[in-house]
């Protein structure tokens, strides 16, 4: 069999691509033990509501989630994944960072909002829930009405309209669950694509109905609102979810379930990768 050559730079550039930690990993809760706060299930960080009384974060609940299974309830903080942490730095352009969530509309007899602050994306600091640090989008049902980038510019928050609700077939049911996908594309190393889906899924995990989507093509191309260079130069980023429990005296029930993190490279570095393979595989039948 004839001898396959490759240069030293091709050697080299294979021999340095590492596959990133691709997933999906999902956590559907069922492995956890019902009333724990996720402050306290391994692989999470979650902190205490500040000033409304420690029963307002995020728990674990024995039938709060899709159909009835174990879920997450509402909380007044985010809470972030650090069992997933990653370095938008480190990967090449093209990669892909996929945040999910099947979240329940709030109950119109609990409050006027459907959604409310219920955010994905990811925090430049794992171990500390302010709001301060989050890069994501955000479904709100009354502020925005609809989905929209969520980011800081200066301490002002910058709600970037990505899909409205308002104008569309999509309708939003009170009670009934929502699977929600966040795409962040890395086009440089301070901006991002991102991309959205919000669509009704049945008790049987299937999606039924209408899509909802939409985009932000560039971050850093909306110019006073362009998200800050900090969102993506931090050391060590963390997936971050938030399902809000938002009203101090009509507290809402609605839960969050099926939490979900992915990884894609690029596909340049899946080739690199393959070829990787390939010459391990050459080496070993020598």
């Amino acid at each position: 069999m004839r001898p396959v050559l490759f240069s030293l730079a091709t050697l080299a550039l294979a021999a340095s691509v590492q596959a990133a930690p691709q997933g999906p990993f999902i956590e559907d809760f069922e492995g956890q033990t019902a009333g724990t706060k996720i402050s306290s299930v391994t692989g999470w960080y979650g902190a205490e509501g500040n000033t409304n009384g420690p029963t307002r974060v995020a728990t674990v609940t024995a039938s709060g989630g899709l159909n009835g299974s174990k879920g997450l309830s509402s909380g007044d903080n985010g809470f972030n994944w650090t069992a997933h942490q990653f370095s938008w730095a480190n990967e090449p352009v093209g990669t892909k960072f996929v945040f999910g969530a099947d979240y329940q509309a709030s109950l119109s007899s609990e409050t006027t909002f459907k959604f409310n602050d219920d955010r994905m994306g990811w925090t430049t600091t794992g171990t500390d829930a302010s709001s301060s640090n989050h890069f994501g989008v955000q479904l709100d049902n009354e502020a925005q009405a609809g989905i929209s980038g969520y980011w800081k510019v200066s301490g002002s928050t910058k709600y970037t309209p990505i899909a409205s609700f308002a104008g569309s077939s999509f309708t939003v049911t009170g009670g009934n669950w929502y699977r929600a996908r966040t795409t962040i594309t890395k086009l440089t190393n301070t901006s991002a694509k991102i991309d959205v889906t919000l669509q009704e899924v049945d008790a049987t995990g299937t999606l039924i109905g209408s899509q909802l989507t939409g985009s932000i093509t560039d971050t850093s191309a909306l110019g006073g609102d362009s998200a800050p260079s900090g969102y993506f130069t931090a050391t060590t980023l963390t997936p971050m979810y938030k399902n809000f429990d938002d009203q101090n005296t009509n507290r809402s029930t609605a839960g969050i379930d099926n939490i979900y993190f992915a990884v894609v490279p690029e596909p340049a570095s899946l080739s690199l990768l393959a070829l990787s393979g390939l010459m391990l595989g050459r080496r070993r039948k020598h």
